[in-house]
């Protein structure tokens, strides 16, 4: 309904989302929002569960192995879907003055990420 009424009433043609755990099936509304021609930044980390980047931890104990296992879940989830614009990692965890410990993390999660994309990528071109 909020898409439809975005692709209605306004000239959005991109929505950011802060919480989606993709270990759901989330097709439905990318699909939706690939038919209103609607870009959609998708979210690779989580709030709790498998998928935290945390704040409060130091490196390397911020970057636990569930979380990059989390973070390639969401990119096979979502690498089918061409109106996925991008994936958005580390949100909100330098938001205090403390938490600059976890920019480390933040930093291997990405280039983790990177990485995968780059190999799952050239597997595409090759077949």
């Amino acid at each position: 309904a909020v898409l439809d009424q975005l692709a209605k009433e306004t000239t959005v043609n991109t929505v950011r989302i802060y919480e989606m755990d993709c270990r759901r099936d989330c097709s439905a509304f990318l699909n939706h929002a690939a038919d209103l021609g609607i870009y959609v930044l998708v979210p690779l980390t989580t709030r709790s569960g498998d998928g935290v980047l945390s704040r409060d931890d130091v490196a390397p104990k911020c970057y636990p192995r569930k979380l990059y296992e989390y973070g390639v879940q969401c990119l096979d989830r979502y690498w089918d879907h061409p109106n996925v614009l991008a994936g958005v990692v580390g949100n909100e965890v330098m938001n205090k003055l403390d938490s600059w410990r976890a920019a480390p993390c933040v930093r291997a999660f990405l280039d983790d990420m990177a990485a995968y994309g780059k190999h799952k990528a050239s597997k595409v071109k090759k077949e």
